[in-house]
């Protein structure tokens, strides 16, 4: 068998590819890959970013699926899972995937915010108000935590309170004026 038939050389010419900013001859050297050996979980992965790049998020979703199933330990393979449901407005999976990375690991500051503006989307504002007071206390200087919590007490007409977290959010991040 030749080079073209092996699914190390697809990958190794996508990572060449990539590396070069040739995003479509990467892709099409991913999905080379995947023809040969449709469990290489690099494959996936390199194949799920660069769709969920260009806005193909449904392809993506389907990619970090299968990529989760077959590397469930994997937290990458979960986030990168939670950003495509994301982006599908599969708000419902997204948060629970966060769930369990927050589970896994409680100083994930990123994956909080994350988990904590899917569950302001989807109404659970009590459930949001926790964990943007979890990130406070991890990391008092974030912005978007402050602003998040200054939109609950908003919600709630605790308007002095509101103002007050607001004003935080803009001491720590200026652009939120």
């Amino acid at each position: 068998a030749g080079a073209g038939d092996r699914p190390e050389y697809w990958y190794n010419l996508g990572v060449l590819r990539s590396a070069k900013g040739d995003r479509a001859g990467a892709e099409e050297a991913y999905r080379k890959t995947l023809e040969l050996n449709a469990n290489d979980l690099d494959a996936l992965n390199n194949l799920g970013l660069i769709l969920l790049e260009k806005g193909e998020a449904e392809e993506a979703k389907t990619l970090f699926d299968k990529l989760s199933g077959l590397n469930p330990k994997s937290i990458d393979a979960k986030l990168n899972l939670a950003a495509a449901c994301a982006r599908t407005n599969d708000l419902e999976r997204a948060v629970s995937l966060w769930k369990d990375v927050i589970r896994a690991e409680p100083g994930r500051q990123s994956v909080r915010l994350s988990l904590a503006d899917a569950l302001w989307k989807t109404n659970d504002l009590e459930g949001a108000r926790y964990h943007y007071n979890q990130l406070v206390l991890i990391n008092p200087a974030s912005a978007d935590a402050h602003n998040g919590l200054g939109l609950w007490h908003l919600e709630k007409s605790e308007n002095a309170k509101a103002e007050a977290r607001f004003r935080t959010a803009i001491q720590h991040r200026p652009q939120f004026a």
